[in-house]
């Protein structure tokens, strides 16, 4: 969580075999390349001899690329009850699409990804729960609840974002043999807010290791302060 790189940031495979099982690749960011080229597999990166990557429930969320946000396949990819879902640059990307073979699988797009038992219905993620706004404040010198009167203390503990399933997710029941799919993190009682915001009070903020994503919005304390800035990032595409 929370890598970068040029291509692959998550993880790159150009050669040989890559099995993965139960996993969650998540805000990773795949930036421009040195020669200029864009940059590929924000989560995953595809491509070489005789390279392949099997995704066993997994969840592949809220990563960045300019190809292929989540996955980029242009050697084999295998899904099996995964969710690849709201990933800047697409969930999944290639050349030659039939690379990549999908069943019981939620993918986000505006058809459903060939395959038996795969659907584009959302996930109803449990997400940032109930708090639609938290506060952060870098003089505050304990771990915080991210209210107002006690903020966290950095930007890395704002955006977290859990890829748990609530109880009335499509992808609860619905993998293969009835399991549920993505990863397992549990489940909760309904999905959380669809936005957040991150309010800075003024101070100096590492965005380092800190990878906001999945319709979440950063509001600084001023002009003057260097947290003087409003963004959001990874709206819906």
């Amino acid at each position: 969580m929370g890598n970068s790189a040029q291509i692959g940031a998550g993880l790159s495979c150009e050669s040989g075999t890559i099995v993965l099982n139960d996993c969650v690749l998540q805000g990773n960011f795949a930036f421009h390349r040195a020669d200029g080229g864009p940059g590929g597999g924000g989560a995953i990166f595809c491509a070489g001899p005789e390279a392949s990557v099997t995704l066993n429930h997994c969840t592949v969320m809220g990563n960045v690329a300019n190809v292929g946000g989540g996955i980029a396949a242009f050697d084999p990819v295998t899904l099996t009850d995964c969710i690849p879902w709201d990933n800047a640059g697409g969930s999944l990307r290639g050349d030659d699409p039939s690379l990549v073979t999908a069943t019981y699988s939620c993918i986000d797009g505006q058809a459903v990804w060939p395959g038996e038992g795969n659907i584009n219905a959302d996930p109803r993620f449990c997400g940032w729960g109930a708090k639609a706004e938290v506060h952060v404040d870098a003089t505050a010198s304990g771990p915080g609840d991210g209210s107002e009167a006690d903020p966290y203390p950095d930007l890395a503990s704002a955006p977290a974002f859990d890829v748990a399933l609530s109880k009335d997710s499509p992808c609860v029941g619905s993998g293969s043999n009835g399991t549920d799919m993505g990863a397992d993190r549990g489940i909760c009682d309904a999905p959380g807010v669809p936005h957040r915001l991150v309010r800075l009070r003024a101070g100096t903020y590492a965005i380092r290791g800190s990878t906001v994503y999945s319709h979440a919005s950063l509001a600084g304390a001023g002009e003057a302060s260097s947290s003087a800035w409003e963004k959001r990032l990874l709206s819906s595409a």
